[in-house]
């Protein structure tokens, strides 16, 4: 009995060529989206941080004598009503003011959309910052954009070199004094309570969870910068 070989089957070139030529493409064709999507990450990461940067609003910033550029600010959103400077640091942004906590999480200073936000004070606090507990809530951005620059404090020298900053409200300024930097779980009603009276029971409270604390100067009003 006579078996018959198998026989491979083999492609003609032509199909093989087109076959090799469409995965080359194929290839091709995703290493240039790759590409693509990593020159818009960069771009867009970029974009962001430059959003975040406090020159991007040094026009706006009050002066003693001339706090135009300052109400043509508010004239572009009425939700801005102040501006805060920490003396040699990157946290120099004006201060806005929501209906609620969400809004200028992803909002700018002139109201549109931004992953960078802004400088938002709590809105259950009166807006001329007259609670005893202020709270001001900002984003943990890297490159010291927002309120990123804050973990520069957690060293001891950095903080006593940085511990005085400006704040404008009101056609006003008010000197600034910083004491304690803390760290504490984001749900912890007694640090964030906006309505709190007794000043000095809520210091006493939170220096339990102090990382770094000088002198505890006489003070009425107390604000807490939060991340």
């Amino acid at each position: 009995i006579m078996k018959r070989k198998d026989r491979k089957i083999s492609l003609p070139r032509k199909i093989v060529s087109m076959i090799d030529s469409t995965v080359n493409i194929a290839v091709l064709l995703f290493f240039i989206l790759c590409v693509l999507f990593s020159g818009y990450s960069i771009w867009d990461n970029n974009h962001i941080y430059t959003k975040a940067s406090p020159s991007v609003y040094e026009t706006y910033k009050p002066e003693k004598e001339d706090t135009k550029s300052f109400e043509e600010l508010i004239k572009i959103n009425p939700d801005v009503y102040g501006w805060i400077t920490l003396y040699g640091t990157e946290i120099d942004y004006p201060l806005v003011q929501g209906e609620d906590n969400d809004k200028y999480v992803n909002t700018d200073y002139e109201g549109n959309f931004s992953l960078s936000g802004a400088l938002f004070l709590d809105c259950n606090n009166a807006r001329d910052m007259s609670d005893t507990v202020n709270i001001i809530y900002g984003h943990h951005m890297e490159k010291d954009k927002m309120l990123g620059g804050l973990d520069h404090y957690e060293k001891e020298d950095y903080f006593k070199k940085h511990q005085y900053g400006n704040l404008y409200v009101d056609g006003k300024n008010y000197g600034l004094e910083f004491f304690m930097l803390i760290h504490v779980d984001a749900y912890d009603s007694k640090v964030y309570n906006t309505n709190e009276r007794d000043i000095n029971q809520y210091i006493e409270y939170i220096s339990s969870y102090s990382l770094q604390k000088l002198d505890i100067p006489e003070c009425e009003r107390l604000i807490c910068l939060s991340t």
